[in-house]
């Protein structure tokens, strides 16, 4: 089913005030001071370590034919990851509302790691292009801020430093998109090389995470019972409900003719599924019933991969039985993929006893 927008009179005081705040600056360094004020830089240096990532010729890597291979260890709370070029990147939350969380990196095949920026505030929303790393922090929704930073190291720059990302940030190639909170929530996508911003989809209650494709944005609404997935054109237009009645959606992906996500149990005793609906539109249906502790969710071109409370799976989208690639795992969260390695953090289920993990497939 289809709705249309919201009036553009209703939201327009909010928008203008997000959009006047968006004006990004032109240098991705910006004075330390500066950062310190707003809540991602206390007390400490305010540049990531310069680059020490090798590039490694493929095979070159340690086996993991005899199992999933521990790349770092003994971490306090890593979450978000992303894989790009041969080397991982992650977030490391650190302890709630402290500056004690850090931007991470490390060569996929073992090696020192890196710090890209240190002393961050509630880290989240981790993603990576050619040259850039974005993520936002911050101690309260008012003082966060949307992060870049060189991948090969270097001083890190604020893109916006007002309605920062609310869930997760997707990038569609030039821009960021994510969800933002001004009363209500919009999706909004903002330039990489700097520019204006803009909302595409205003008056989202509670949107969550977000996902594209080359044509269109979508987003989970995750309520328990009364959940919804959704996908509006970049172009504009009215925004389409691809599944509604769901159960807590939360994390999703997107391929070229699916979306995927997880249900969760929301507390309430329901199982939790890995789903799947046309992007055209169509029945929802149940890819993978009855796990426990769903985590990450992620897409190569043949295979999506999702975690739960102990395991890494796998499964074929061309059809065919999941496989367990990585077992008796400790609490398996965010996961990236290359088409031949999955990384994923995990959380440990004890303080420092967080680990990021790499399996070939």
């Amino acid at each position: 089913m289809t709705g249309a927008p919201a009036a553009r009179g209703e939201y327009a005081p909010r928008v203008r005030s997000w959009l006047a705040a968006l004006l990004v600056a032109t240098s991705t360094s910006l004075a330390c001071g500066a950062r310190t004020s707003l809540d991602v830089c206390l007390g400490g240096a305010c540049t990531g370590e310069p680059s020490s990532d090798a590039a490694v010729p493929d095979g070159a890597c340690p086996s993991t034919s005899s199992g999933p291979l521990v790349l770092a260890s003994g971490l306090d709370d890593p979450g978000d990851i992303a894989l790009r070029d041969g080397v991982v990147y992650w977030i490391d939350s650190g302890d709630y509302d402290h500056p004690d969380g850090a931007i991470l990196a490390m060569p996929l095949c073992g090696g020192t790691i890196r710090t890209l920026a240190a002393r961050q505030t509630n880290p989240s929303g981790l993603t990576v292009d050619a040259t850039q790393i974005f993520w936002s922090a911050g101690q309260t929704s008012s003082s966060a801020v949307l992060l870049r930073a060189p991948r090969a190291g270097g001083a890190f720059g604020v893109l916006a430093t007002d309605y920062p990302p609310s869930g997760g940030i997707a990038l569609d190639g030039t821009s960021l998109v994510y969800t933002v909170w001004i009363g209500t929530a919009v999706i909004a996508t903002l330039p990489v090389a700097g520019g204006l911003g803009r909302v595409i989809v205003p008056g989202q209650d509670l949107a969550s995470n977000v996902a594209v494709d080359a044509d269109a944005v979508y987003w989970t609404v995750p309520y328990y019972l009364k959940g919804t997935v959704n996908r509006v054109p970049f172009a504009g237009g009215a925004t389409t409900t691809l599944a509604a009645g769901r159960n807590s959606p939360r994390t999703l992906v997107v391929d070229g003719t699916s979306v995927y996500w997880t249900e969760s149990a929301n507390d309430s005793g329901a199982p939790q599924n890995v789903m799947r609906v046309p992007i055209t539109g169509g029945a929802a249906t149940t890819v993978a019933s009855d796990q426990s502790g769903l985590g990450g969710l992620a897409l190569d071109t043949t295979h999506l991969f999702w975690s739960n409370t102990t395991s890494v799976v796998m499964l074929p989208l061309a059809g065919g039985s999941a496989t367990t690639i990585a077992a008796r795992q400790s609490g398996p969260a965010s996961i990236a993929v290359d088409g031949k390695h999955a990384v994923w953090s995990s959380s440990g289920f004890r303080a420092h006893t967080g680990a990021i993990v790499r399996v070939d497939y």
